[in-house]
């Protein structure tokens, strides 16, 4: 045995020594339980000390330039040995010599995940995203299990490299490239614009903020071994500038969305009537009635899709006919995140959509205005329950077909469900010619919180607010009609024409059954901000 302190002199010695056969032990005087023993010919690694002895690997596996990286797993093998855990020893060399895992804390966040101490990339995820559907709202659960590649085909691409990680050894170099991938992916097209697919790059940033916002809260640490939060480091991405670059066909794309901007910049109250009172419902190819329906509603109210899709049949509320309001339904939307609702007193077609579904297509045990029309399937191929409401992509393949028509009736600056409420609010802006009683009277259809936390005492009350509010749909309402062309006017008519003139004192809403909507949107809690076409 000779006291070294072992360097690249002493590696090559050892070397020599194995080839001469000479068997010897070299001791290093810097580490102790650092040791080089050649035997038979062949030089080793080993850790030699009072608490044990282990063989690392060959001389090969370390030079003099990962020497100090070789010091500090002695350290971890000498405590390993300390603690009586010679099984954590085992491991580390396994996965630093057996792997090649050349970081040591990765090698130990490894061996955690092994042992089910510490979280893997996935299951921290995971964890994660089971606390959002457990405590936030539906929507925010759906839209960030996406965004974090927990589903689907294309996005989990983005985070491939980070698949097994222990979530421990993730840098913020990992992260970005996320961003990068998507960025990669997104504007890979020809045709693509410098900004495709930026907001939802700024999403997942923001995302990846709020899981290690979780993963680094007391509860959570032991189990992801993270103690920063460095997806704070991450700069979210940021537009281009429209001066920026010289490459022609940059420019290019920027004049063509350039021209879609300032172009058409909506569509029109006749193409949205011969949209909404005509094509939707003389096309058998554009899709399901009930699809027709809830786009003909939308765009009839000025709301979100999703609000329309996830609305309850007791959210409608028919007005008897002994009260004498002219509207014949009104739509309790809500309650929103503070619990607050909105009402809307629906006009003739508007009050139709209402009535059809709830007379032709309400289905049995499905408490949704708009039901989903397929059963889902489970992951064997089974057919599972029915009770849930109509799938976005629905909608929107409807309107894709509508766009797709020879005859097509939307400008091309139309793009999805949500222009439907854009025009709504344009249209209608020139509060004071349409007879409005002030600037807000169309943000209180579209936007406005009113703060009531219940609304069984106000549904037939003929308040101002609900007569204003009225008189913006009905105004809606009168200008599509008077845009479509003299030979639909009467068919048109005719189809939505309002035919029930019964007083459904049965739907006049219970206490009981308030208290179950509210629980089902508390816990749904679709008012969430939530923008479908973004």
């Amino acid at each position: 045995m000779v006291q070294v302190y072992i360097d690249k002199d002493v590696i090559k010695q050892a070397k020599a020594d194995a080839k001469n056969g000479t068997p010897i032990e070299y001791r290093d005087k810097a580490t102790k339980g650092l040791a080089i023993r050649v035997k038979n010919g062949a030089a080793n690694w080993y850790f030699i000390s009072e608490h044990g002895k282990k063989q690392i690997g060959g001389l090969h596996h370390f030079t003099e330039k990962t020497i100090d990286d070789l010091r500090k797993i002695i350290g971890e093998i000498k405590q390993a040995y300390k603690d009586g855990d010679k099984k954590r020893a085992d491991d580390i060399v396994a996965e630093v010599v057996g792997r090649g895992t050349e970081d040591l804390e990765e090698a130990k966040a490894n061996v955690a995940v092994k042992k089910g101490v510490i979280w893997t990339w996935e299951e921290m995820r995971d964890g994660y995203l089971e606390y959002l559907e457990q405590n936030l709202a539906y929507k925010t659960w759906e839209a960030q299990r996406s965004a974090l590649g927990a589903t689907g085909k294309i996005i989990p691409q983005d985070y491939s490299h980070l698949a097994g990680r222990p979530a421990k050894s993730i840098t913020v170099a990992d992260l970005e490239k996320i961003i990068d991938n998507m960025r990669m992916r997104m504007t890979a097209g020809e045709d693509a614009p410098p900004t495709a697919g930026l907001t939802q790059r700024q999403r997942v940033v923001q995302y990846l903020r709020n899981l290690y916002d979780w993963a680094t809260e007391s509860t959570q640490r032991p189990r992801s071994g993270i103690e920063v939060n460095i997806a704070r480091l991450l700069k979210k991405p940021k537009a281009p500038s429209l001066n920026s670059g010289k490459n022609r066909n940059k420019r290019r794309r920027i004049r063509h969305v350039a021209t879609a901007t300032f172009g058409d910049r909506y569509a029109s109250v006749a193409q949205l009537a011969a949209f909404g009172l005509v094509q939707l419902f003389y096309e058998e190819v554009i899709g399901a009635d009930e699809a027709k329906i809830a786009l003909l509603l939308q765009l009839l109210t000025g709301q979100r899709i999703s609000s329309v899709l996830t609305s309850f049949h007791i959210e409608f509320v028919r007005v008897p006919t002994s009260v004498g309001a002219p509207w014949k339904y009104v739509w309790a939307l809500g309650p929103d995140k503070m619990g607050a609702y909105r009402l809307l007193p629906l006009p003739d077609i508007a009050s139709w959509c209402i009535h059809r579904m709830k007379s032709k297509y309400a289905r049995e045990g499905n408490d949704f205005t708009f039901p989903q029309l397929k059963r889902s399937k489970t992951v064997d191929g089974v057919q599972g329950r029915a009770d849930w409401h109509m799938n976005y992509s629905t909608v929107k393949s409807a309107v894709q077909r509508v766009r797709t028509l020879e005859d097509t009736a939307l400008p091309r600056s139309y793009k999805g469900t949500h222009d439907s409420r854009r025009c709504f609010i344009s249209h209608l802006s020139e509060w004071k010619d349409l007879g409005f009683g002030d600037h807000m009277s169309v943000e209180r259809v579209t936007h406005a919180n009113e703060g009531k936390e219940t609304v069984r005492q106000k549904i037939y009350d003929m308040n101002p607010a609900l007569k204003d509010k009225f008189r913006v749909l009905k105004t809606w309402e009168d200008m599509l009609l008077d845009a479509i062309s003299d030979d639909q006017t009467d068919p048109v008519r005719w189809r939505f024409q309002y035919q029930d003139s019964e007083d459904r004192k049965h739907e006049i809403i219970s206490m009981e059954r308030w208290a179950r909507m509210d629980a089902m949107k508390a816990q749904m809690n679709f008012a969430s901000g939530y923008d479908e076409d973004d």
